[in-house]
């Protein structure tokens, strides 16, 4: 019995003005806006390049120069058998030092040409999707 007051008087209050969808409507439209715009996706670009060991040390020589924006990133040789993150430093202009965290995932790739997946720049969800179309400009 009390269970079909509660529903009679929802029923009740709903109906007479749409207040309630339009109030539902615009927290909906909000809490995807915010949420949006507050997660962040990195933008990566790839590179080619050769990794070499010398002594216990994984070195990248690549042919441009990569512009780090964090310190890590992605290295593979085919993108759907075995990627890998890794850590990236610069010793020179095209030569990285990599560090995994297990030296035996980067000894797999010694002596080979492989891609190197780094992100430059971090861009709201909302900006890549809507407004890039999910290209990376």
């Amino acid at each position: 019995m009390n269970n079909k007051k509660f529903s009679n008087r929802y029923n009740r209050i709903t109906t007479k003005t749409p207040a309630f969808f339009i109030l539902f409507i615009f927290v909906g439209i909000s809490l995807f806006l915010y949420l949006a715009l507050k997660t962040k996706v990195d933008v990566t670009q790839t590179y080619r390049g050769n990794i070499t060991k010398s002594g216990s040390i994984y070195e990248l020589k690549t042919d441009t120069n990569i512009t780090l924006f964090k310190n890590s990133g992605f290295i593979y040789i085919n993108k759907n058998a075995k990627m890998i993150k890794v850590s990236i430093k610069e010793k020179s202009f095209d030569i990285y030092i990599l560090t995994a965290n297990r030296a035996m995932d980067l000894s797999i790739f010694t002596g080979q040409k492989v891609n190197v997946e780094v992100p430059y720049k971090s861009v709201s969800l909302l900006k890549k999707v809507f407004l890039q179309g999910g290209k990376n400009s």
